[in-house]
């Protein structure tokens, strides 16, 4: 059976994608207060860029990887709404639905970046 080869761009999406992952557990398992601005849901847009930020990279750079990192994304958003409550932070639906939108408009985008620069 061939090796894969990796290229450099499957490198660096893959490593993106983790360094990112871990920055969002991070920040989401820590106690934090987001700002208010003119009653705007802040928290539910960062949710959605986080995720989508998350996703971008394989979805442009190494789409065989999303049969892997598409299930991990969407677990990681579950698993931190579960988790939440341990480090004094709350569990909302609303979040997760936000990660999950995230993680398709980071694939809409990312998809639509491979198709115009490949």
């Amino acid at each position: 059976m061939p090796k894969a080869k990796l290229s450099l761009r499957h490198v660096l999406a893959a490593s993106l994608t983790i360094i990112l992952g871990a920055a969002i557990l991070w920040t989401t398992m820590t106690p934090q207060q987001l700002p208010q601005w003119n009653d705007l849901p802040i928290d539910k847009l960062v949710h959605l860029a986080a995720f989508a930020a998350l996703i971008l990279p394989t979805a442009w750079g190494y789409p065989q990887a999303l049969v892997v990192t598409l299930p991990l994304a969407i677990g990681l958003g579950g698993a931190i709404e579960l988790l939440q409550p341990l480090v004094g932070r709350g569990r909302e639906l609303a979040d997760f639905v936000m990660d999950v939108a995230g993680v398709g408009v980071g694939l809409v985008i990312g998809t639509g970046l491979r198709r115009a620069v490949f």
